[in-house]
């Protein structure tokens, strides 16, 4: 699979984008502060008198933190290394590490208190549930298009866990946790992580592969 280092760079900074764009919407308590009460109080009422959905959203929520995480995560990096892509194995660790940090240092720099119906403590912004997913699955569909390039089977696993994530997103405001911009937040600053990452690795396997070419040509 041929690098492409600046395309993750770019999808990287437009996600990272979205990420600050919504952060300055709720930090000036515009708009989207009253459209997301609205739509979680909806939410919350609709999964609360039907408790199949409420169940439902508590297996998907339960997939979308701790050991589950951690399992998918090491799913994806031993999948690379299988590969033996040692520096994108490297660089994938380091960036599933301290994504783990990510989320509580933002929470406290923007300190929003979660919806009135939330069960749970801690702040609201953004969602660690939200960026974790879509950090950790998000890295273990690329680690699925790049291992098993070029099956066409591959992008059906890929698309599946993308659609997961949006699930694991979902499921927050559906049992009253998080707000809506909170878990879209989460969401885009997840992928954006994790397209910085395959970025990285991209840029060390082209920087690889025209250092070959190079002394290919002085033989």
């Amino acid at each position: 699979m041929t690098p492409r280092p600046r395309r993750f760079l770019f999808l990287s900074f437009l996600a990272t984008t979205l990420f600050a764009v919504l952060a300055l919407l709720v930090e000036a308590g515009s708009f989207i502060v009253g459209l997301d009460n609205r739509i979680v109080t909806a939410l919350h009422e609709f999964t609360a008198g039907r408790p199949a959905v409420r169940n439902f959203f508590v297996f998907v929520t339960d997939l979308g933190a701790g050991r589950p995480l951690w399992a998918v995560g090491t799913a994806a990096v031993l999948l690379i290394a299988l590969r033996q892509s040692w520096f994108r194995t490297l660089a994938w660790t380091a960036g599933l590490l301290v994504s783990s940090q990510v989320t509580s240092l933002l929470k406290d720099e923007f300190r929003r208190v979660r919806p009135p119906m939330a069960d749970i403590g801690g702040f609201s912004f953004p969602s660690g549930h939200a960026f974790g997913s879509a950090a950790t699955y998000g890295l273990l569909a690329l680690a699925v298009l790049w291992a098993f390039h070029p099956y066409r089977w591959r992008w059906v696993v890929a698309v599946a866990l993308w659609v997961w994530i949006g699930l694991v997103a979902l499921s927050r405001p559906m049992l009253g946790v998080h707000y809506p911009s909170d878990v879209l937040a989460g969401v885009s600053l997840g992928l954006g992580w994790g397209f910085y990452w395959a970025a990285l690795a991209d840029w060390w396997d082209l920087r690889r592969l025209r250092g070959s070419a190079e002394r290919v040509e002085q033989t």
